[in-house]
C-alpha cells in the first residue's frame, strides 16, 4: 500500500499482536492505484455496494433526544466581518462545508466569500477553507483571512489544525478553535507503520494559541457510532460550532443548504443536529454513542499459557508445524534466559 498508493484510509490498529493497519472504508477514494500492489486480502466485486456498519441510532431510528427542545445559541454579532477557517484533508467534505455555510449566508441575504485552498488535497493533503461574513458584500474586502483575524477554527483535522498557516490565524481574545481529536495520519504512516502521531504537541500548540478557548471533540469516533459512517464527522463538527454561537447564520438556513446540496440529506441534517447535541449535553450523546461496557479484569498471563493460545493462533493461520517451530524457538529463548540467570519470562 505504501509503495503504490499514498492512501488516505489506512489507519493504525494496535493490537496484542503489535500494530496493525486496518481500512477506513468511509475516506476510501478509490482510484485504484492500491491493485498495483500485491495483497492476499484484495477481492473484487462486481454489481455490489460496501456495506456500511450498523450505525447505533441512524436517521431511520427515531433518536432518543428530541432536537426541536435544543436552545437556539445567540447569533454573533456582524457589526464586523466575522471570520471561520475551516481545516482538514481532501475528500472528507471540507470543501462542502463551506459551501453550506455560503449558500445559507445567501439564503439569509448576507454578504459572504468563500475561498477554498486545495493543494494537494486528493491525496491526502492539506485543505482549507476561508469564510467570511458580513451584513453586506461590500463590507469584504479580501477574501483570506488575515494573521490574527479567525473568529473559529473548526478544525475537522487535528494535523492541520496545528499547522502554522492555521495557528497564526488565532487570536487567543477572539478565537474559538473546535477541533476534531481523531488522530488521521498522514501519508508518512502508509510508508512508515511506525509513525507515530503528535496528538499532544498539538493540543498543546493549539491550547497555546487560544488558551480555554479550544474545544476538543472525537467527532469521527461519536459522528461514525451516531451515523454509521465517519463521513459525519464534518457536519457533526458544524453543528458543535453552531450550537457553541460560532457560525453567524440561522439553523433554518443552514438546514435548506444542507437539503440544495442533494447530497444524503437527511443524514447530513441528522449529524449537524447530534453535533449540536454534543454540545449542549456531550455526556448524554456519548453514552448513547458508546454505551459503557463491564471491564474485564484479566491477570497477567504465564508464559506457558501465553505460549499455548499463539500456538492455537499459528495452526489456525497456517498449520501445527508453524506452530511448533514458534514453540521450538519460545523453549530456546526461556532456556537461554534461565542460564543466563535472568529466570522465567511472562510473556
Amino acid at each position: 500500500c505504501g509503495a503504490q498508493s499514498n492512501c488516505t484510509s489506512l489507519l493504525p490498529r494496535e493490537t496484542e499482536f503489535g500494530r496493525k493497519r486496518v481500512i477506513d472504508q468511509s475516506s476510501c477514494n478509490k482510484d485504484y492505484s492500491c491493485v498495483k500492489g500485491f495483497c492476499p486480502s484484495f477481492v473484487t466485486v462486481k454489481g455490489g455496494q460496501l456495506r456500511k456498519r450498523d450505525a447505533q441510532l441512524g436517521i431511520d431510528r427515531k433518536p432518543a433526544m428530541d432536537f426541536d427542545k435544543l436552545p437556539m445559541p445567540a447569533m454573533c454579532s456582524l457589526d464586523e466581518p466575522f471570520n471561520i477557517l475551516v481545516t482538514g484533508i481532501g475528500g472528507t467534505g471540507v470543501i462542502t462545508i463551506g459551501a453550506l455555510l455560503g449558500m445559507a449566508a445567501h439564503l439569509e441575504g448576507k454578504g459572504v466569500s468563500v475561498l477554498d485552498m486545495t493543494g494537494m488535497s486528493q491525496k491526502n493533503g492539506a485543505v482549507t477553507s476561508h469564510v467570511r461574513f458580513a451584513r453586506t458584500p461590500d463590507a469584504l474586502r479580501a477574501q483570506r483571512i488575515a494573521t490574527g483575524e479567525a473568529d473559529l477554527i473548526l478544525g475537522c483535522d487535528l494535523l492541520t489544525a496545528g499547522s502554522a498557516d492555521v495557528i497564526a490565524k488565532t487570536n487567543p481574545v477572539r478565537t474559538l478553535a473546535v477541533i476534531n481529536t481523531h488522530e488521521q495520519p498522514p501519508g508518512e504512516f502508509a510508508r512508515n507503520p511506525d509513525w507515530q502521531f503528535p496528538a499532544a504537541q498539538i493540543r498543546a500548540l493549539i491550547g497555546e494559541a487560544v488558551g480555554p478557548r479550544a474545544e476538543f471533540v472525537d467527532a469521527t469516533r461519536i459522528a461514525t457510532a451516531l451515523m454509521g459512517d465517519s463521513i459525519a464527522a464534518n457536519l457533526f463538527m458544524l453543528g458543535y460550532a453552531f450550537q457553541r454561537g460560532a457560525v453567524p447564520v440561522a439553523l433554518e438556513s443552514l438546514m435548506k443548504a444542507i437539503e440544495l446540496n442533494g447530497v444524503a440529506v437527511a443524514s447530513n441534517q441528522a449529524s449537524f443536529q447530534w453535533g449540536r447535541m454534543a454540545a449542549e449535553n456531550p455526556a448524554a450523546v456519548e453514552q448513547l454513542a458508546v454505551p459503557q461496557q463491564h471491564v474485564v479484569l484479566q491477570l497477567p498471563e504465564t508464559l506457558a499459557a501465553n505460549t499455548r493460545k499463539r500456538m492455537a493462533f499459528l495452526t489456525g493461520y497456517q498449520d501445527k508445524a508453524y506452530a511448533e517451530g514458534y514453540k521450538a524457538f519460545v523453549d530456546a529463548v526461556q532456556e537461554a534466559e534461565t542460564l543466563a540467570g535472568r529466570g522465567d519470562a511472562v510473556s
